[in-house]
């Protein structure tokens, strides 16, 4: 059938239909609250006399209130809490009729916090309670005669308190409560399972949109799923209905998963409200209430999800508000809720605006689909009975220009009923507006402006009052159709007054205000820091001014003195109106600020323009990169034996210290002692130093361990200062405990690595120089501070010998060093050079002694025995043969000569092997070492095993080699190496892209104290021209080397 033509008017008609209805409702039900709260409508209207009634109870002509009366009060507000409940329900899902309940299904078991504990409203507002009064869930149950489980209550009583509930918690009981003769009390209460679901927030605390485990706040969480899957796999239970405690609404496309039958939506019920709640669950009451949110499957897939949440403002420099305030975005606009999913849900099925695509679905399976995104939408709500109207008549009076319309509203065993609605035409009043009143802030340079003009009436005439504020109306269009054009301004501030008037209407007027024209200038002309207004310095600080990169650099090396050394006062001039720090004015030579990080320093003009200067102090003592080192010897430190009292100030603000383990000898009293360290590098320009607390102590964060003795190296040789450090990385990669790879007797320890910025005062002697310098807080360098290698808790942590009877325990431990260098002991074999450093050399007892030096001498005569490959009776059952490997796979990928001829080994009491490590001294790894022990084997392209130093020089042959010999071990170490080589290439080319940057003033700073391209040793190869070739050649080595033993391990 072709669709008719429908007038403008009969169109109107067409929603007039079902408002009808609306209508018929609203008067009936307004009548019956009118009468019911008669009391009140004549209290609000003043009409009250002697006899006026309020709320069912009577006050006296004095305005006293009879006890009696009051308990009538009482009970009515307590009735009427019950009252919005009953209409205020929302019931949202009814499979098969499951509500309401017949009278034979009374024995229910609940679940749920929310049962026992509901959310009964905000705390943000909202009356107390009388406990007398409060009903949960349960009690409601129970006043409306349902038997409830109490075998269930009693475990719920009886259990840990749940976690906190919170806007980021859901708080519930941990479902492993439902166990043993609780689940067997199921059967006895299987008509319905109720279980109610709460969430809580409040104002100024709105609920989390994702919680701290991901999971998001309006989901089920894991206890809840489980509370679910019990009631399911019971199997016990004829119904489950839900009681949805929560104002917010919640994600419900899990209904069929767990075989829900009903779900009423209660909100916050407040103290009273439940048993009107229950009320509708029996069928004495009808649900009539509908949602007032859109039920998304995934709470997410709103674009206001994006935007949710409290945002910090971020304006630079500028603070316009005060530290912590925050704000809202709504970028989504008016696409909220329903209006997003039933814009998108037209657009779909229009075909237009990309609606159908996967973009922002969350729960649809081949693009955006309403019914898979939406569970229940806005406006939603079921009821127990069922109605209908029709339009019976619809007629139209031309001559007094009036519609009449006749409904009829029918339900089942009721009398019909008939409305008529007639409505006549309306003659609008003339009127006349203007979308804006004022332009109080137009700028100097002129601007374009537009209003909008609304009337109905004809005839718009509008005037300014100023030529340089013309003005036009354009009636051919609806918005913006008053345009203004307003001229620059080369005076004074300036206002013209804009008309508008039509006949019939009072003339509206628009105010322009055009700001004067401003200075645009905001240039800085010079900054420095000066001694005068710093006397803490030794001098003024000379910045270097890059006027086209707007910044400003200078470096400072000497020691400040004084509490807060990194607020200075600068001085600088400019041409703008003012200067900011972090929107704060800055005046020059009065004002302090912090240097300790760079400085945007905001030089605003007149006009508002501003121009931002970034100034960079390198000072490493109020730099934040590293922890910082003072160290003041009484007397030279001239060698490696004898100690030096030495005042200290050591302290770490770098980001995320705690401000643990700070030594400040003017502070405590207490000096530390200090000497020299190291073979070859004691004699290099920038010394190494062992350090000594007169305590037991954990330094700048270093809680691994808690012993005097630390140590700093000085990474002269080590242009780059991290090859050792990337060597630790490897360490603890492979050397890790959480794999569960190594034997549970190996000792995995890594030495720490922590990067301090030293100044020294008193005698130095430079080597590079010869001279002795007499330092009054200098910066000295860089310098690594890290572990003594000794036995100690959280280092070498072997067992302990037993010093007064050295016969008990002998087995062990034993801490042992092969050095090129330095040893008292020789192996028999082999003649390999040794020392033991637990217990020391001069501390050993004979009886142990002779124990580890017979237990090496039998280990290495296993090693170079015929049958040394052997598994049960070879080399390894006296070497352990997983640190060994990752021993190899560290030494090797660092291509480091001296790997194999300062090596440490550890034996455990009770294990008869030879354990190694841990990993020291790789500063001459990465093609660092221009010697060439042996010319049949080149460092670039062959195993350190045979190019580096042997162990000692003058064996043929000596253990390493001879363990590479053993293809079983190849093999064990290639496959070794394959499992972990991308986490070691990872590691690698993460510091070197980390650190440059992470102590890039750091490094500025140790090379103008120390030249970078030039190597005092005669050992050390030249490194690349700057520092960051310097960087770029060992990613390159790194990645030549791990090919080269992708092939070499697997020869």
């Amino acid at each position: 059938m072709a669709q008719k033509e429908t007038s403008n008017k009969s169109r109107r008609w067409l929603g007039l239909s079902g408002a009808a209805v609306l209508v018929a409702n609203l008067v009936l039900t307004g009548t019956t609250i009118a009468f019911q709260q008669e009391g009140e409508v004549n209290h609000a209207l003043g009409i009250e006399g002697s006899d006026a009634s309020y709320g069912g109870t009577e006050f006296s002509a004095d305005g006293t209130l009879s006890d009696a009366s009051y308990e009538k009060y009482i009970e009515a507000a307590y009735q009427f809490c019950e009252q919005e409940e009953e209409e205020g329900s929302v019931l949202l899902y009814n499979r098969n009729n499951a509500l309401p309940l017949s009278e034979s299904e009374r024995n229910v078991t609940v679940f749920g916090r929310g049962s026992i504990d509901p959310v009964f409203r905000s705390t943000a507002g909202g009356s107390s309670t009388n406990p007398d009064y409060q009903k949960t869930p349960v009690d409601a149950l129970q006043d409306a005669g349902f038997n409830v489980n109490q075998t269930v209550l009693d475990a719920y009583a009886s259990a840990a308190a749940p976690k906190e509930r919170s806007v980021s918690s859901v708080g519930e009981y941990d479902p492993a409560l439902f166990t043993g003769s609780v689940t067997d009390s199921f059967a006895s209460y299987g008509d319905v399972a109720f279980v109610t679901l709460s969430r809580f927030a409040t104002e100024g605390n709105d609920l989390a949109m994702v919680n701290d485990e991901g999971k998001r706040m309006l989901e089920l969480d894991d206890n809840e799923k489980a509370i679910f899957q019990k009631i399911k796999d019971s199997g016990k239970f004829k119904k489950t209905v839900v009681l949805l405690n929560s104002v917010f609404a919640m994600e419900m496309d899990w209904l069929d998963e767990y075989n829900v039958d009903a779900v009423l939506w209660v909100g916050n019920p407040g103290f009273y409200g439940m048993p009107g709640a229950i009320r509708v669950v029996t069928g004495e009451v009808n649900p009539s209430g509908h949602t007032t949110a859109t039920f998304a499957a995934n709470s997410l897939s709103a674009p206001s999800a994006e935007n949710f949440g409290l945002h910090a403002y971020n304006y630079g420099s500028k603070t316009p508000r005060a530290a912590g305030d925050s704000f809202v975005s709504y970028n989504e606009g008016i696409y909220v809720g329903y209006r997003y999913y039933e814009t998108r849900y037209e657009d779909t099925i229009l075909g237009q605006g990309n609606a159908n695509s996967t973009v922002g679905t969350k729960a649809s399976t081949d693009g955006w689909n309403y019914a898979e995104e939406v569970c229940f939408p806005f406006g939603y709500g079921l009821s127990y009975t069922n109605y209908e109207y029709n339009l019976d008549k619809l007629d139209y009076n031309s001559d007094t220009d009036t519609f009449t319309a006749t409904v009829t509203v029918s339900a089942p065993e009721c009398e019909s009923v008939a409305i008529t609605v007639t409505q006549a035409a309306r003659t609008p009043e003339p009127f006349l507006t203007v979308s804006v009143t004022e332009f109080p802030e137009v700028g100097s340079a002129g601007e374009k402006l537009a209003a909008t003009v609304t009337t109905n009436q004809s005839g718009v005439q509008v005037a300014s009052s100023e030529k340089w504020c013309e003005v036009s109306y354009n009636p051919s269009v609806s918005k913006d159709n008053l345009a203004l054009t307003v001229a620059a301004n080369t005076g004074a501030q300036r206002t013209a007054t804009v008309t508008v008037s039509v006949p019939a209407c009072e003339p509206k007027q628009i105010v322009v205000t055009q700001l004067k024209r401003l200075n645009a200038a905001c240039e800085l002309l010079t900054f420095g820091v000066t001694k005068a207004k710093n006397p803490a310095l030794t001098g003024d600080l000379a910045f270097t001014f890059d006027k086209n990169a707007r910044t400003l650099k200078a470096m400072y090396l000497k020691w400040i003195k004084g509490a807060n050394p990194e607020m200075m006062i600068p001085t600088f001039t400019h041409n703008g109106e003012k200067v900011l720090v972090n929107g704060a004015p800055v005046v020059s030579g009065e004002t302090k600020i912090s240097l300790a990080e760079d400085v945007e320093l905001e030089v605003v003009a007149e006009s508002g323009d501003r121009k931002v200067y970034t100034v960079t102090l390198n000072c490493p003592q109020i730099n934040t990169e590293l922890a910082v080192l003072h160290m003041q010897p009484a007397s030279e430190i001239v060698g490696k034996e004898n100690y030096v009292d030495t005042r200290i100030e050591l302290f770490d603000k770098t980001p995320g210290a705690t401000g643990s383990g700070w030594w400040n000898t003017d502070e405590n009293g207490k000096t530390i002692q200090m000497r020299g360290r190291g073979n070859s590098t004691w004699g290099l320009p920038k010394k190494p130093f062992r350090m000594k607390f007169p305590e037991k102590f954990s330094p700048i964060g270093l809680n691994h361990a808690k012993e005097k003795s630390w140590v700093l190296l000085a990474q002269d040789m080590d242009k780059s200062l991290i090859r050792t450090h990337i060597a630790f990385s490897y360490s603890r990669i492979l050397y890790n405990k959480a794999d569960n790879y190594h034997d549970d007797a190996a000792v995995l320890f890594t030495a720490s690595s922590k990067y301090v910025n030293v100044y020294f005062t008193g005698t130095y002697y430079d080597s590079s120089t010869g001279r002795r310098e007499q330092k009054d807080g200098d910066y000295l360098g860089v310098y690594q501070m890290s572990d003594q290698m000794e036995r100690a808790k959280g280092r070498i942590e072997v067992d302990k010998l037993d010093d007064q009877s050295p016969s008990e325990d002998i087995e062990g431990g034993y801490i042992i060093e092969t050095d090129l260098h330095e040893g008292n002991f020789y192996s028999a074999l082999k003649r390999i050079k040794m020392s033991y450093k637990y217990p020391k050399d001069d501390e050993c007892k004979p009886e142990q002694y002779t124990y580890i030096t017979d237990f090496i001498n039998r280990a290495e005569q296993a090693l170079y025995a015929s049958d040394y490959k052997d598994r049960e009776n070879g080399w390894r059952k006296y070497f352990d043969e997983k640190t060994l490997a990752d021993f190899v796979i560290i030494k090797e990928l660092a291509g480091d000569l001296d790997g194999y001829t300062s090596t440490y080994m550890y034996k455990r009491r009770g294990v008869d092997k030879l354990f190694f490590g841990p990993i020291w001294d790789c500063d001459k790894g990465w093609n660092n070492d221009k010697r060439i022990p042996h010319p049949s084997y080149q460092p670039l392209s062959s195993l350190m095993i045979h190019a580096g130093f042997w162990m000692p020089s003058y064996v043929e042959n000596d253990w390493f080699w001879r363990l590479w010999e053993d293809e079983s071990f190849r093999a064990f170490v290639a496959k070794r190496w394959a499992d972990k080589k991308a986490e070691l290439i990872a590691v690698t080319n993460r510091i070197l892209d980390e650190a440059p940057v992470d102590m890039a003033k750091a490094i500025e700073a140790n090379f103008s104290v120390w030249r970078f391209y030039y190597q005092y040793s005669d050992e050390a190869n030249m490194p690349a021209k700057t520092y960051s070739e310097e960087i770029a050649r060992i990613r390159t080595l790194t990645q030549q080397r791990a090919a080269l033993l992708d092939k070499l391990f697997n020869k």
